[in-house]
């Protein structure tokens, strides 16, 4: 190292100045050694030189890279019902609390946006010779978001909870007569006493944290503040939540679980707030407050499309239908006249003019395009005719009274009883249901049928009239899973509460057909028995099937990676939500890994899906 001093001599040295002033004079004297015309050529060359290196430069980056997902960024959704419990126990009808729970929780396995079964707190399982048995086997580096292990014994707690009576889960029904059983701390069995095929679906349940509900009793389960502020494993933290001056839930905000077992989600931050309407929702989003929101109207998705929003229209497996309640209105139990209900009734003018061509026509038990479903016969289609539909009633014996109404006396228990087609239609406040129940109102008073509509909220209209079966005719849906099992809502067992059989069906030959096909193995088998128990409760009308609805989700086009085609109830939108990002980034490209790892899902992460429309 130089001296201070030895520098200050170098840079006094007038050979050193001589020097200096020399190559200063002959840089400064260069330019004039050309012509004006040569400086131009000059200076194009370097401009070109230039340019063409950084174009290579360029070309080298942008070949060498690919535009990868950034973990960054917030999206915030609109909704219309409000949560009230955040927790796998108490998973009912309200789809705010399957979001969040869906979100907030993991399960056992999961179905992507194909409908294929993907690992997710399992990272592997096997089905025992008999059929009977199922071994899951736990990935080991699962965390609860509070730092805990989840092992085998949040899985064994979580199902004996749910078949606690004390606790009052609606989920119960689906565990009776399995038995649960850990064999270490990450494998977990559970026996059916006689085979299931459609079991599988039963490791979608989402697991409860031992360590925070063992110490709840279940008398504090239904106002534990773990129903609002839930700790889970799955993909998105739990981070604050905002409340009206009445305690209810106006926003809920979540994180990005950056500990997540699998590969963490790319977008940080999940904002719901709750809206009153639909109106609102689309106001708020016009404003810039929201990027996404679903169950839209038909009618404004034209109008949405323009405000840069993707829309995807999505099937749900469910049915919407009037179920009639033979018990309580007896004119009902004579075929004839739910064949001229049915004839009265035009399910095609009913989706154009009332659902803006927002469904498809049902017309079985099992909705269309789900595993089982079968096309109607020819000889089982009807085509609407109201003219038809009056014939048929007036074969029947039934004649106008003096009002227009249908009426007749009829022996009931050897005693002549007075019977009017005159009877109360109940639905829910939902306004698609309510002008649906209109539109039957008005088809019916066409062929002398008086209709009455009383519309209540889900919940009153569950446990006032569902569960006591107290309605005469009842315009209501169900909704099947992925593998469709319609035993719950049509086998004869299923009449009383709790069962689901709201059609209160009766044939013991369609009951021995669903008791087959939930035991058998073989799918062409059940496909076959699916097939002739729909035949069934077509030919003896055992229900007026509506419609199929679209559920059409909307979502701003900065939101990326969306691929949603599959999906049985709107929270399992959220199911690929990892593969969702807003930001992006250059990364450098490295050899792409194909297959599968043991209990992971495709290496890969798809772009928009081809169910934007």
């Amino acid at each position: 190292m130089h001296s201070l001093p030895a520098v200050r001599e170098f840079a006094n040295n007038p050979s050193v100045f001589s020097l200096w002033k020399n190559w200063r004079r002959r840089i400064l004297y260069f330019p004039r050694l050309f012509t004006k015309k040569e400086k131009l050529i000059l200076g194009l060359l370097i401009i070109v030189f230039a340019s063409s290196a950084s174009t290579f430069l360029f070309s080298f980056f942008m070949s060498h890279t690919v535009s990868a997902p950034r973990n960054a960024g917030t999206y915030r959704e609109g909704l219309m019902t409000r949560p009230r419990f955040i927790n796998p126990l108490y998973l009912s009808n309200n789809d705010t609390d399957r979001d969040l729970t869906g979100l907030i929780f993991s399960s056992l396995i999961r179905y992507d946006s194909k409908g294929n079964i993907i690992p997710d707190l399992a990272e592997s399982w096997e089905l025992s010779p008999d059929n009977k048995t199922y071994t899951f086997h736990l990935v080991k580096n699962a965390l609860w978001h509070d730092g805990e292990k989840v092992t085998a014994d949040d899985v064994l707690f979580t199902i004996k909870t749910i078949q606690n009576l004390e606790y009052k889960s609606p989920l119960r029904q689906n565990w009776q007569g399995v038995s649960v059983q850990k064999l270490d701390d990450y494998t977990v069995s559970f026996t059916l006493r006689v085979p299931y095929s459609p079991f599988l679906e039963n490791a979608t349940t989402f697991i409860l944290p031992e360590h925070i509900w063992g110490r709840i009793p279940p008398q504090s389960s239904f106002i534990s503040e773990f129903n609002r502020k839930p700790v889970g494993s799955g993909k998105y933290v739990f981070s604050a939540l905002k409340t009206s001056t009445t305690n209810e839930i106006t926003s809920y905000t979540l994180i990005a679980n950056s500990r997540y077992y699998r590969e963490p989600s790319h977008i940080s931050n999940l904002i719901f707030t709750f809206y009153a309407s639909e109106g609102e929702l689309i106001r708020a989003y016009k404003k810039g407050e929201l990027d996404g929101f679903g169950s839209i109207s038909p009618e404004h998705i034209a109008d949405l499309k323009k405000q840069d929003m993707n829309v995807y229209a999505l099937r749900i497996p469910r049915i919407f239908a009037v179920f009639l309640n033979q018990n309580k209105f007896p004119a009902f139990k004579d075929v004839r006249v739910r064949n001229a209900l049915s004839l009265a009734i035009d399910k095609d003018a009913l989706i154009r003019d009332v659902l803006k061509e927002g469904a498809i026509p049902a017309d079985s038990p099992i909705p269309p395009g789900t595993f089982g479903y079968a096309p109607l016969p020819d000889n089982l289609k009807i085509t609407p005719n109201q003219s038809v539909a009056i014939e048929t009633l007036e074969k029947a014996g039934w004649k106008k009274n003096d009002n227009g109404i249908y009426a007749m006396t009829a022996k009931q228990d050897g005693k002549k009883v007075d019977m009017t087609l005159s009877f109360e239609l109940v639905t829910s406040d939902v306004p698609e249901l309510i002008q649906t129940a209109e539109f039957i109102q008005k088809s019916l008073a066409v062929i002398g049928i008086d209709v009455r509509i009383t519309s209540l909220s889900t919940i009153d209209l569950e446990a006032q009239n569902i569960r006591t079966r107290s309605y005469d005719a009842l315009l209501f849906g169900e909704t099947v899973g992925h593998d469709p099992d319609p035993y719950p809502f049509w086998h004869t067992s299923q009449i009383r509460d709790p069962g689901l059989n709201i059609a209160l069906f009766a044939n013991r030959q369609a009951d021995v057909l669903l008791e087959d096909a939930r035991h058998n193995p073989n799918t062409d088998t059940r496909r076959k028995e699916y097939a002739d128990f729909q035949n069934i409760v077509r030919k003896n009308f055992g229900a007026l099937f509506l419609y199929s609805p679209t559920y059409y989700y909307g979502v701003r086009s900065i939101i990326k990676g969306i691929d949603l085609q599959n999906i049985v109830v709107p929270a399992e939108r959220f199911n690929e939500i990892d593969n969702w990002y807003i930001k992006t980034r250059r990364s450098w490209k490295t050899q792409k890994k194909t297959g599968y790892g043991a209990g992971s899902a495709p290496g890969h992460r798809p772009d928009l899906s081809s169910a934007i429309f």
